[in-house]
């Protein structure tokens, strides 16, 4: 526990040190304004970090983009313990010595993270690390149910990334589950723990209906609500897959994979 906690100080300091002292010109100045409104933010909606920005702008320390920024800071920090929690599930439950500074570098010294931790609109992506790291603890450890409930929260929180650990996820749910015979009851409680954090969804249209500042799709009846999950409004903008080009789209994504976890990210993975 407090090499968890000298983690999360330590890496929470340096990404506050890095910290943006304003709102930065990304999606942050739509966040921040979110979080002060309750508003609803462009597709998918994220009313994870929305409210979870609110409770943040409650804290007296400086000016509102900068309080959200200093949150990401702090989400930066628990993606780091959790990140480093991870591997004491390894085989024998002994983390290895390496795992804390692999954690620690990882989260400081990869500049995507680093980036993200220093805006508001990092919340974002350091909370979707930090559920698919709880997730994963949780199914390491046979906690299925409360494993379910933080996949719900990712469903709410961002949906197509749960769409697409889905296929990973699902068997390793199954064996989380006891014998057939005795899987009703464990089974129900997933599914509860799962609509359970899913329901978070409804904050969309609740809020939606309430015509904030920041009410991006109108999602106050249930085709909007549908349309600004589905993400309509980027159908024309985004890139589909066309089955020639596979080869070379799995080449780039490896590639991108790649530039995206850069040497930290392989050395956590090794530890």
């Amino acid at each position: 526990m407090r090499l968890a906690a000298l983690l999360f100080l330590a890496v929470f300091a340096v990404n506050l040190r890095r910290a943006c002292p304003t709102a930065f010109a990304d999606d942050s100045p739509e966040t921040v304004a979110a979080a002060a409104t309750l508003g609803v933010t462009h597709p998918p909606g994220d009313p994870v970090v929305t409210l979870g920005g609110a409770l943040a702008l409650c804290v007296p320390a400086g000016a509102p983009a900068f309080r959200l920024n200093a949150c990401s800071a702090a989400l930066g920090g628990a993606a780091a313990v959790a990140l480093w929690r991870l591997s004491a599930l390894a085989p024998g439950g002994v983390p290895s010595p390496w795992a804390l500074p692999a954690a620690a570098a990882l989260v400081l010294g990869h500049p995507l993270l680093a980036q993200q931790a220093a805006v508001a609109k990092g919340a974002s992506y350091l909370v979707n690390l930090l559920l698919l790291a709880a997730i994963a603890a949780g199914l390491l450890a046979r906690r299925t149910t409360g494993a379910c409930g933080l996949a719900g929260l990712l469903l709410a929180h961002h949906w197509m990334t749960l769409a697409a650990l889905l296929p990973a996820l699902a068997p390793a749910v199954l064996r989380g589950l006891p014998a057939r015979g005795k899987r009703a009851r464990p089974a129900a409680l997933a599914g509860c723990a799962f609509t359970l954090g899913a329901s978070l969804w409804l904050a969309l249209p609740v809020r939606a209906s309430a015509r904030p500042f920041i009410n991006s799709g109108g999602a106050f009846t249930a085709p909007r609500l549908a349309a600004h999950l589905a993400r309509r409004a980027f159908a024309r903008t985004e890139m589909t897959l066309r089955t020639a080009a596979w080869p070379g789209q799995a080449a780039a994504a490896l590639g991108a994979l790649h530039e995206g976890l850069g040497w930290p990210g392989w050395l956590l993975a090794a530890a």
